[in-house]
């Protein structure tokens, strides 16, 4: 199994099946720009939208698959009262099969992203019962 993620401000499947992505975080970095002078410390930044991309190929048959999000204290950052989702795992697909030679990929998008704390926040991803985590920062603007 082969999976990649990236994170963006916004990807837009296309009919041909291909990704067209907005505002790429490179390197899985997403630096906060400083504050306008005069804004309060207590305010929490927050993020109009981020949207991570998830590609699997190379692996054939059909599985589930869902995620979950959290932050460098462990706790999700997923709504977890949103009627899908049960203890911060958001389900993105039953019984997706990818045939040989193909890949699928999943669109997740948090409108807005509400930013708690600074730091290294896991995405886990979950192929059937099987988590595989993934890492993104984030940063304060030196």
């Amino acid at each position: 199994m082969n999976i990649q993620f990236i994170i963006a401000d916004e990807f837009r499947p296309e009919a041909s099946g291909k990704v067209t992505s907005i505002g790429v975080y490179p390197g899985n970095y997403i630096i906060l720009l400083k504050p306008q002078q005069g804004t309060p410390d207590t305010v929490l930044p927050m993020l109009e939208r981020v949207a991570f991309l998830i590609t699997i190929s190379e692996l054939e048959g059909s599985h589930n698959y869902s995620g979950k999000i959290l932050d460098p204290n462990g706790n999700s950052v997923i709504d977890p009262k949103s009627n899908h989702i049960k203890e911060g795992v958001q389900p993105f697909g039953e019984g997706i099969t990818i045939g040989e030679g193909m890949s699928h990929s999943f669109v997740f998008e948090l409108k807005p992203f509400f930013i708690k704390t600074i730091g290294r926040y896991k995405f886990i991803l979950y192929v059937d019962d099987t988590p595989h985590e993934f890492t993104f920062d984030i940063r304060k603007q030196p």
